[in-house]
């Protein structure tokens, strides 16, 4: 037959699992309410700057194309500076990032 002792390990084996199981659930719950609420009190508005693509060259270099009003800027970030690369003004920029996104969803 089973020893005691192995049954009262047993136990509290199981008895940590499911602390264990009980808060994991508690910090995702966490997390998805944090998220929740972070959605909710983002300030809305018109939009006035808009990301419209983002991509790491580098684990701390990204090219980042922003919108603002009818401007549109290519920016080049670090993790200790931001450089303005590019800025486009004429609307045939928008009508080109347009029809390369209506593109991209066929």
């Amino acid at each position: 037959m089973d020893n005691p002792a192995e049954i009262n390990s047993s136990i509290i084996f199981l008895k940590m699992l499911g602390a264990l199981a009980l808060v994991m659930a508690l910090m995702f719950f966490l997390l998805y309410f944090l998220k929740y609420i972070n959605k909710r009190f983002q300030p809305y508005g018109d939009d006035l700057i808009k990301i419209i693509s983002s991509k790491n060259i580098h684990p701390k270099k990204q090219l980042t194309l922003i919108k603002i009003s009818d401007t549109f800027l290519l920016l080049g970030s670090t993790d200790t500076q931001i450089t303005l690369l590019h800025k486009f003004d004429d609307q045939g920029f928008e009508k080109i990032l347009g029809e390369k996104i209506a593109n991209e969803k066929k």
